[in-house]
């Protein structure tokens, strides 16, 4: 599904700047951090979204044998009204990019 692609991407570079690490409280998540880090660290998020995106599988005659679905999660934290905006992008349950963008 292209369109989800496209979406998950724009999402991520609308406005928003990537960063390496997002400070919550006195510690500081990393990409590849677990899930369950995130959540020992940040407490619960302001909005959880998952997303889906399969991807037809092609062997090596170029013919179509099954569908992979990739997962993915969009956790956003907000921590004041004064801060930045930060949305977690999860994959197989890691941190894969970390985004930061301005609050309304």
């Amino acid at each position: 599904m292209p369109n989800l692609k496209i979406f998950l991407t724009a999402l991520m570079l609308l406005g928003c700047v990537n960063v390496f690490a997002m400070r919550c409280g006195n510690a500081l998540v990393y990409e590849g951090d677990s899930k369950f880090l995130v959540l020992r660290k940040c407490g619960e998020p302001l909005a959880k979204d998952v997303y889906q995106d399969p991807n037809l599988l092609i062997n090596q005659f170029n013919v179509p044998y099954g569908i992979a679905t990739d997962i993915y999660e969009v956790w956003t934290y907000q921590f004041s009204s004064n801060e930045f905006i930060y949305e977690v992008l999860f994959q197989s349950g890691r941190v894969v990019m970390i985004n930061t963008s301005r609050g309304i």
